[in-house]
């Protein structure tokens, strides 16, 4: 009978060098790329404040045409970027939960993928507020936000249910030092009042005529 060793999720993926050198400079130029086409854009708003233009009949602002290019943007470059963080943490789970000394590697897993979808979700809402600043005030125009704060509240809990879990064993450690240490002092507190009253009470008994 062949031996059935762990299965194929749960090792690292084999990656070689030349590969991390490609997604790292990926990763990083994927960064700078955002970050460029950002404050172009920055400028474009401020070069077309005010201005409009008509295509096909339909007048556009040109506030309007920043919201979409900063839109298409924030899909292209957020997306390798967020994509490429990934796959990093997918690589560098296993050695980020070593440094931490933990022995789950998944918990490490979880809590990055949550950390890098709140990324995520910051850029998504980065690229469609000024669109959504466009819909005419009423409830339609707080659906988006509710929205996006309904997803930013679960990822939230999810990653501080995920940190409690992984440390749970550290915190109970940490809590149940704190408990005997302040027990302790409680104990010493209430062995050393009798002994106060005691004393004291001679020391008045002493000075009474």
């Amino acid at each position: 009978m062949s031996e059935v060793g762990p299965p194929e999720s749960a090792q690292p993926p084999k990656v070689s060098v030349e590969e991390l050198r490609v997604r790292l400079g990926r990763l990083l130029a994927s960064f700078i790329e955002l970050a460029v086409a950002m404050g172009l854009l920055f400028l474009l708003g401020r070069i077309l404040d005010g201005a409009s233009m008509e295509v096909f009949g339909i007048e556009i602002s040109g506030f309007e045409v920043v919201g979409i290019l900063r839109l298409a943007a924030v899909v292209y470059f957020g997306y390798s970027m967020l994509s490429e963080l990934l796959w990093l943490l997918d690589i560098s789970a296993k050695r980020l939960s070593r440094l931490l000394g933990l022995a789950e590697v998944r918990g490490v897993r979880r809590i990055g993928q949550d950390i890098i979808y709140l990324m995520g979700l910051a850029l998504a809402w980065y690229a469609v507020s000024p669109l959504v600043s466009l819909i005419p005030p009423g409830a339609a125009r707080f659906l988006p936000s509710l929205g996006f704060l309904a997803i930013g509240v679960l990822l939230l809990y999810d990653l501080a249910k995920s940190i409690y879990r992984l440390f749970k064993e550290k915190f109970e450690r940490l809590l149940d030092g704190l408990t005997e240490f302040l027990a302790r002092g409680l104990l010493e507190q209430e062995e050393g009042s009798p002994e106060e009253l005691e004393g004291g009470g001679s020391q008045g008994a002493g000075k009474r005529p």
